[in-house]
Parts: C-alpha cells; sequence; structure tokens
C-alpha cells in the first residue's frame, strides 16, 4: 500500500514539474500563439504574438521580405510602393495608407514599420494600442542580413531568413569572384531623378566595394541619399552612369532615362556618355535594402564589366 502511495505521489510530482517547466511529456506548450515581449530597435518593449498572424508592413523593402518569409495569409495589409514580390502581394488585400486610423482599421497584431517613419506616426500608433515593431534601416549588406534575420525571428519564420541570407552571402561572394580580377576600377554615377546620389553610408555606397568599382556620389563626399547636382557629376567624367527605371523616390518628377542623358549637350563630354556606358536599372532591387539588393549588385556587374 505504501508503495503504491509512494509511486502515486512520485507520478502526481512529476506531472505537475512538467507542467511548470512546460516541456517535454507530451503536453503542449502554453506558447503555442502566447505573447513574447520583445526589444525593438528603437529600444522599445513590444509584446507580439509568437506566430502573428494579422501583420501588417510598411515600406516596400519590409515587404520584400516579410513576404518572403510567411504566408500571404498572415499579413493583412502592405504598402502601396512597388516591390520585388508582386504575386505575393497581390495575395493581400489591404494596403497601408497615410492615416492612424487606416492602420487601426486593420486590427493588426504586429506592426512592422522603418525609422524613417516620423517618430509622431509611430508614437500614435503606440498610443492606439498597437504593437508596433520599429527598426533600423540598414546601410550596409550585412545590417540588411541581420534585419532579415531578425524579422524571421519576429515572425516565427527563422529558417527560411536563414535561408534568404545564405543564398544572398552566396550571390555575393560569387559577384566578388566574377568581378575582383577587373582593374582599374570604374567609376560610377548614380543618379535619380533629383540627381547625384547614393554616398557614404547608404546601401548602394556598399554595393560598390563588392561590385568592384568607385562611386563618385562617395568620392565627392556626399553621404547617404543626400543628392548632388548634375554639375558634380559632369566635372567628374565618370565612366558608367546608371539611372533607375520608375524612380519612385521621386514620384512627382519625371524618370531620368538613358536618351535623357545621351541627348544633353551637357553630357556630351562625359566618358560615359562617348563610350556609350549609360545604363537603365530596374528600381526596385537597386532602391531596396531587402534580399533583392543582390539582383541588382548582379546586374551592375554584369553591365559593367560584362562577365
Amino acid at each position: 500500500m505504501k508503495l503504491k502511495k509512494s509511486f502515486a505521489l512520485a507520478l502526481l510530482v512529476a506531472l505537475v514539474t512538467c507542467v511548470l517547466s512546460l516541456t517535454g511529456c507530451g503536453l503542449p506548450s502554453l506558447g503555442g500563439n502566447g505573447q513574447r515581449d520583445l526589444v525593438d530597435n528603437t529600444g522599445t518593449h513590444v509584446s507580439v504574438p509568437k506566430t502573428p498572424s494579422r501583420i501588417i508592413s510598411v515600406g516596400a523593402a519590409t515587404d520584400d521580405i516579410i513576404l518572403s518569409l510567411v504566408n500571404p495569409n498572415r499579413v493583412v495589409a502592405i504598402s502601396g510602393t512597388a516591390n520585388n514580390v508582386p504575386n505575393q502581394s497581390a495575395q493581400v488585400q489591404g494596403r497601408v495608407k497615410s492615416s492612424v486610423e487606416s492602420v487601426v482599421s486593420f486590427n493588426p497584431d504586429l506592426v512592422i514599420i522603418p525609422d524613417y517613419v516620423g517618430p509622431d506616426v509611430i508614437q500614435s500608433l503606440r498610443d492606439s494600442g498597437l504593437p508596433v515593431y520599429v527598426y533600423v534601416v540598414p546601410r550596409s549588406i550585412k545590417e540588411s542580413e541581420e534585419l532579415i534575420l531578425n524579422l524571421g525571428d519576429l515572425v516565427n519564420a527563422t529558417d527560411k531568413s536563414k535561408a534568404l541570407v545564405e543564398d544572398m552571402d552566396a550571390k555575393v561572394e560569387s559577384i566578388k569572384k566574377s568581378t575582383s580580377r577587373f582593374t582599374p576600377q570604374k567609376s560610377v554615377a548614380y543618379m535619380t531623378a533629383t540627381g547625384l546620389t547614393g554616398g557614404t553610408g547608404s546601401v548602394f555606397d556598399d554595393m560598390t566595394h563588392y561590385v568592384h568599382f568607385k562611386n563618385v556620389a562617395s568620392a565627392l563626399g556626399y553621404t547617404q541619399y543626400v543628392n548632388g547636382s548634375r554639375e558634380d557629376v559632369i566635372a567628374y567624367n565618370p565612366d558608367v552612369i546608371i539611372v533607375p527605371t520608375n524612380d519612385y523616390s521621386s514620384p512627382n518628377k519625371p524618370d531620368t532615362t538613358v536618351d535623357d542623358i545621351m541627348n544633353d549637350p551637357a553630357f556630351a563630354h562625359v566618358t560615359a556618355v562617348r563610350e556609350g556606358q549609360v545604363y537603365q536599372i530596374d528600381a526596385k532591387p537597386l532602391m531596396t535594402y531587402s534580399q533583392y539588393m543582390v539582383d541588382a549588385m548582379d546586374t551592375l556587374a554584369h553591365d559593367l564589366y560584362g562577365y
């Protein structure tokens, strides 16, 4: 009898321990879709579900990443800006508008937003009771990879985020290997409708180190996306000029095209024009900081070196 009581007591203790520890024993974990307390890139504590199912993605690059990590049915709204994942985007009905009320109306369980959005807007969203995760916009490929891994953890898609980063690394190494043999480095001016751009501290500038060319904006002392003038480009006399298609950085200005540069008398003596080295590259991968930036790097390398 004592043996039976001892066994029953031991079994009870084991079951209680199992429940309290939330491990093993074949019992379901309380964290099935429980809340997690995280700290975003601004140092703000955010409580989010373990597996968010009503995600709002703000920004084209955010859309690229999130829709590559999760099924679109877990996303209730994305940005209206063109991105690199049109098929997945078409499966998301909601589009984020400029008002806080618009975001609140989707009843999201997670809002992912870049830090270039105004702090007043972010605070208003938080004051509305929404779980808002703010990230710092990357300035390099490595920082972009860190962001992808962080967002993968945030939406419970770590395996997919690791696979994306591994694919990026493989492509970057291939580009480096293919272009490192070319000397001397060519000088490249990146021009949008607003002028010379992509200076020191921008993702584009970081790309130049891998693709093995000299960035004119950086050489002239411009930082990030501060715009230089057409006159700067003409005076520098670059070997190559690139312009983006569908330049959504300046929606109120017409896109700068290859013909605009080639037929502009002011550029007639610029090496890039004389040698026919003016190229137009799809803006979506060129102007993003998602995993698709590597595709723009590959296009640049092919245009510049023809490998």
